[in-house]
């Protein structure tokens, strides 16, 4: 209209010569060759790996004409005038095959079950019953409650000897309906520190159960640890006498 062409072509000098045009070329004629079955042709994943065998020819042709200045990142390459040596493209191949020949599947971890979680929280039930000291009982009393919080509160180790003495609120079963809760329901509620989140601004909250059908009584060990003193005056829930701060390993 009025003369002016939304789109326009540029003047070519000669044809075009770039070097994905023979690629294209060989990827077509080898699309007509026969498959497997009688009557057919490759199919185009057959046909694809000769892409991606020009691919990794180039990209060994860009590393050996420009050293330290290719990159692959998310399976494409990248040309800067200089590139870390750990994110060359031969670093990234090396790396890669170095994977697959010795394999990265870390050993997965033993996911704990019911039964498992059962069986320490009686033997520390037992236990308890039979301290002989309060510095004993105390110890116990950290132990029972980590055990079945971390479990019912799906808590990181982290996240749960974190927890300030402050932090928890329980409400016992008989108190229920002052929460709008059926009576012999208790809760505990608990605020997690915004440092144990990914966001350092915000504060998650827990909420489990005082006691559980299956019979495990988080409010009955959390009772029984903030019983005793805040000793070292740190305001955490899990501390003893031997320990200001518990963390996984001393549980």
């Amino acid at each position: 209209m009025f003369g002016v062409a939304p789109l326009q072509a540029t003047k070519l000098a000669h044809p075009p010569i770039a070097l994905e045009i023979p690629i294209i070329w060989t990827q077509l004629k080898a699309s007509l060759e026969p498959g497997k079955s009688k009557g057919s042709t490759l199919t185009y994943g057959t046909t694809r790996s000769l892409r991606s065998a020009a691919a990794f020819y180039y990209s060994w042709d860009m590393q050996q004409c420009f050293p330290g200045q290719v990159a692959k990142i998310q399976k494409r390459h990248f040309f800067s005038p200089h590139v870390p040596p750990p994110e060359e493209l031969v670093s990234t191949v090396q790396t890669g095959g170095m994977a697959r020949r010795m394999g990265d599947h870390p050993q997965p971890s033993w996911a704990l079950q019911f039964v498992h979680i059962k069986f320490i929280n009686d033997q520390l039930e037992h236990a308890c019953q039979l301290a002989p000291t309060e510095g004993a009982q105390r110890e116990i009393a950290n132990a029972g409650a980590a055990n079945v919080l971390s479990w019912l509160a799906a808590t990181r180790g982290g996240e749960t000897f974190s927890l300030k003495r402050d932090c928890i609120t329980i409400t016992r079963p008989e108190e229920g309906p002052t929460l709008g809760l059926p009576l012999g329901i208790g809760v505990i509620e608990g605020r997690l520190s915004a440092e144990t989140k990914s966001s350092p601004n915000k504060v998650a909250e827990i909420t489990i159960a005082c006691e559980c059908t299956l019979g495990l009584e988080p409010g009955k060990w959390l009772e029984r640890v903030l019983a005793f003193p805040d000793t070292h005056g740190n305001n955490t829930l899990f501390s003893s006498d031997d320990k200001a701060e518990w963390d996984n390993r001393y549980f």
